[in-house]
């Protein structure tokens, strides 16, 4: 009965130390969450006149405020991340340079963690002309901003996921009275539930 209950014994931590090793070397789980909480918008607007023409300009600068979570054993690497603009308004279809962002700083999200970070970035000038006795071009844009990100998972592979960003709608409003130039309404819109950049293993 002592050797049936010591073979037992040795069996259990024959599995252990198997277990153990498996959770060391091999148990590389991860899930990189992407999360935004809000999106404000910096507007700058202003005008010009010369040579019988008024120009007037519009500028925007979001600020992303974003959460990245990582559910899982192993830590993922944030190299870098950009925002393009999107030739289709359904999905993303990256076209273009990057719009500019401040400096992005790379970010190691540990497992079990949350990482919360913003950056803004600058989009495109709306930018108006009329003529003396012409009226300014009231047509607004719409537009679907999207992310390109770097990661590095724990085997050192590298990931390019695209994820939504920002879909904005600019209407241009007729000067109010009094005024030279034209008024804008911005809307926006971005992604209210979380969405998985890259995983592996199961949860």
């Amino acid at each position: 009965m002592r050797g049936f209950s010591s073979a037992v014994l040795s069996l259990a931590a024959m599995g252990l130390s198997t277990v153990t090793t498996y959770l060391t070397f091999f148990d590389a789980r991860y899930t990189l969450t992407q999360a935004i909480a809000d999106v404000p918008i910096q507007l700058q607007s202003g005008g010009g006149y010369s040579d019988g023409e008024a120009d007037a300009y519009f500028r925007f600068f979001p600020t992303f405020d974003l959460i990245l979570s990582n559910r899982g054993t192993r830590p993922v690497v944030v190299s870098d991340l950009e925002i393009y603009r999107s030739a289709a308004m359904d999905q993303c279809e990256l076209t273009g340079e990057p719009m500019f962002m401040q400096d992005f700083q790379p970010v190691i999200v540990e497992p079990g963690t949350v990482s919360p970070f913003s950056v803004e970035v600058s989009l495109p000038n709306l930018e108006r002309s009329a003529r003396d006795g012409e009226a300014f071009d009231l047509s607004g844009e719409e537009a679907l901003y999207c992310f390109q990100w770097t990661l590095f998972d724990p085997n050192g592979r590298r990931h390019e996921p695209i994820a939504e960003a920002l879909t904005v709608r600019y209407t241009l409003l007729p000067p109010p009275e009094g005024e030279r130039y034209p008024d804008i309404n911005v809307e926006k819109d971005f992604p209210r539930r979380p969405e998985r950049l890259i995983s592996r293993g199961f949860f």
